[in-house]
């Protein structure tokens, strides 16, 4: 092992669970997890609350084998980022991707929408504060710029927004669209004007996509997606709500993108807007999973797929919201998570995105022993679940015990 003579700490993001005489160590923001058994991990702790270097700690143990398990244990954790170098720097957070919600209006009444956007939310960024903040993103050398909407295509000036990030702006430039409003005859120019484009679908057929978007409009996205492929534009993805109409689906879902060429893109449900007057019937659900007798290699199968994750990595991503608010993302605005306006943004003051995971702060899951699977790694989710009683209540209900004998068997 390298570093043996400097010491270790616990990353910002390790978290830890207990069961009886079992600990589970993980990372909050990779997902990754091990076990190990209680005095270890006491052990370990002790070792570095007294500063012990890596070599020290390893000295401790009495035998060969206690010296080769503890070598790799901390070569694990070094790995999956639950334990640092203490003399690693850590990284300040710096935005790199902005995201300019460009119209609040939509041509669509998809009944998972979070935004509840419509053509009755007439909300425009203005064309001057765009440009203002294209100038500001090249010069402080910003990675990449989304737009997104609503639907972005409602805009008379949408051509003269991309030409302009376009000719000002030499990051990455990627469009959010439901695909129904682009023109035929605009495509090829389109792709001169994007590096990337999401496309949402929500199904992987007519019928399945009429009931979350509308009638006609799987039709037209594959129609759009074909007219794409056929430019040989290659950047395309088509992503789908997990949603109970949707949750037996995926492998529907990614077969028709893979037959189509384009990268498919899962993203949990989350009961905002429209989305949570139609919660209870969206909302997957854990219950068939329970009713089921896991054996041990199932149990160990799942072990490996349950995920510890539960937070993102917002500090580095911004969302620009049409009236000119900021937020570490677009499901952060009804938590009300606001960290300033533009013109924060444009005079460096805006202020930065602290992401800690929200079940260490809801009781009663902050004394849970299974509270960072259960949590998704979209905060603006987290936010909509764990603030809301009823919603908490029923997420529990149906995925604890899931969780429980999964994790701790």
């Amino acid at each position: 092992m390298e570093n043996k003579c400097t010491q270790i700490e616990f990353g910002v993001h390790a978290r830890t669970l207990k069961n009886e005489n079992k600990v589970i160590l993980g990372n909050v923001l990779n997902g990754l997890w091990i076990k190990c058994s209680d005095y270890i991990y006491e052990f370990l702790l002790n070792s570095i609350v007294e500063k012990r270097t890596v070599d020290e700690i390893i000295d401790e143990c009495l035998d060969t084998e206690s010296k080769k398990y503890m070598t790799d244990l901390i070569e694990t954790l070094i790995k999956i980022e639950v334990l640092t170098i203490s003399s690693n720097l850590r990284k300040e957070n710096i935005i790199k991707h902005i995201t300019l919600e460009l119209t609040t209006r939509c041509n669509l009444r998809c009944i998972h929408c979070c935004a509840d956007c419509g053509e009755e939310i007439r909300k425009d960024m203005d064309f001057n504060k765009i440009q203002e903040i294209i100038e500001w993103s090249q010069k402080n050398n910003i990675e990449s710029i989304s737009l997104t909407g609503g639907e972005i295509f409602l805009r008379t000036d949408i051509w003269e927004i991309l030409e302009y990030i376009r000719k000002n702006f030499h990051g990455d430039v990627e469009i959010l669209t439901n695909g129904t409003l682009i023109k035929n005859e605009k495509i090829a120019y389109l792709l001169t004007l994007v590096d990337c484009i999401s496309i949402s679908l929500d199904g992987y057929d007519e019928e399945s996509v009429t009931k979350i978007r509308g009638k006609g409009v799987f039709n037209k996205v594959l129609e759009k997606i074909n007219l794409l492929r056929k430019n040989k534009f290659e950047n395309v993805s088509l992503s789908m709500v997990v949603t109970e109409e949707t949750s037996n689906s995926i492998k529907a879902f990614k077969d028709l993108c893979s037959m189509l060429g384009v990268r498919p893109v899962t993203r949990v449900f989350t009961p905002e807007g429209r989305g949570k007057d139609n919660y209870i019937i969206l909302n997957p659900s854990y219950k068939n999973s329970l009713e089921r007798d896991f054996d041990e290699s199932t149990i160990d199968k799942l072990q490996n797929e349950v995920n510890f994750r539960c937070i993102c990595n917002m500090e580095s991503k911004v969302f620009i919201c049409a009236d000119g608010n900021i937020y570490s993302c677009f499901l952060e605005i009804k938590s009300g998570n606001i960290l300033g306006d533009i013109d924060d943004l444009l005079s460096s003051k805006l202020e930065r995105a602290m992401v800690l995971p929200i079940v260490d702060s809801i009781n009663p899951c902050s004394t849970c022993n299974v509270r960072y699977f259960c949590a998704s790694s979209c905060p603006g989710h987290n936010s909509a679940i764990f603030n809301d009683e009823k919603l908490r209540k029923e997420l529990c209900s149906s995925s604890i015990e899931y969780y429980k004998r999964i994790v701790w068997n």
